[in-house]
């Protein structure tokens, strides 16, 4: 705790210091593995680097097998805020070019 408690030397300028608390909930990689093993997150339409993973010795090891099948992840329609944003920068950018049939 205490090594990376107050750590503010990042490698770009920023005034934030780390902070590190223990969990109340969950605790140790066997109970980290298995709250992820079976989520949507673990989904083979989920790219490999969104994905929890596992390191031994500094190398990326396999996690462990799901126990039941994986379903995919929900995905929400993005907020009013969100949409709205979308919509400028479309508008912005002008219409999207389209290819020339032949």
């Amino acid at each position: 705790f205490q090594h990376f408690t107050g750590f503010k030397n990042w490698p770009v300028p920023c005034d934030k210091e780390s902070a590190v608390e223990w969990s109340e909930s969950m605790q140790g990689v066997g109970e980290l593995a298995d709250r992820y093993r079976n989520s949507p997150l673990m989904h083979e339409s989920v790219p490999d680097s969104l994905k929890p993973a596992m390191y031994k010795d500094g190398l990326r090891i396999a996690f462990p097998e799901p126990t039941k099948p994986i379903r995919a992840p929900r995905v929400r329609p993005p907020s009013a805020k969100k949409a709205e944003k979308l919509v400028l920068m479309r508008t912005q950018q002008g219409p999207i070019p389209r290819a020339h049939p032949m």
